[in-house]
Formats: C-alpha cells, sequence, structure tokens
C-alpha cells in the first residue's frame, strides 16, 4: 500500500491525541515532542526518506533534529515497550 508522508504525520498525531498543528510546530512540550519524533521515525523507516527530507516535510529547517529523533526512538523502542506499542500500533493504522 503506497503512503505519503502525510497520511504518516496524520495517522501518528491522531494515535497521540496530539492536533496536527502542534507537531508540525515549533512548541516543545514534552507531549508534543514525542509524537513528533516518533512521526519522524516513521518516515525514516517506513518511506526511506532523506534527513532533510523529513524535515521539510514537519517544517523544520534543519536535518539534523530529523537525525535526532530518529536516533532517539530507535534507542526509546528498545527499552520503552510503550515507545514500542506505539510504532506498532501506528503500523497497524496506516497499513488497516
Amino acid at each position: 500500500k503506497h503512503l505519503s508522508a502525510k497520511q504518516i504525520i496524520e495517522r501518528t498525531a491522531r494515535y497521540f491525541q496530539v492536533p496536527l498543528e502542534d507537531v508540525m510546530g515549533s512548541k516543545r512540550d514534552k507531549d508534543i515532542v514525542v509524537p513528533r519524533q516518533v512521526a519522524m521515525y516513521m518516515l525514516r523507516s517506513e518511506l526511506h526518506l532523506s534527513f532533510p527530507k523529513i524535515a521539510k516535510e514537519l517544517g523544520r529547517k534543519d536535518h539534523t533534529t530529523a537525525m535526532h529523533s530518529v536516533d532517539k526512538i530507535e534507542k526509546e523502542s528498545r527499552v520503552d515497550a510503550s515507545i514500542r506499542t506505539a510504532i506498532a500500533e501506528i503500523k497497524e493504522r496506516l497499513y488497516a
């Protein structure tokens, strides 16, 4: 099934019950940062987008944020079951 970056970002925002504008915005509240990082991770793992492209999709100027986010979620998903669950459930919703 063909997925777009927009679909991934929207489903991730919906899963975490965070407004899409917040995920795309510049707020740094913890309840927004994690969904944004998961969205970046999903764009990388599902669409294999480059870091500059991931940054662009989320309205970021700097791709190093995307690199940090993907790295952080990869590490956290190894130790944090709730992150693993979130990723699995978002994937399920994307491909349902």
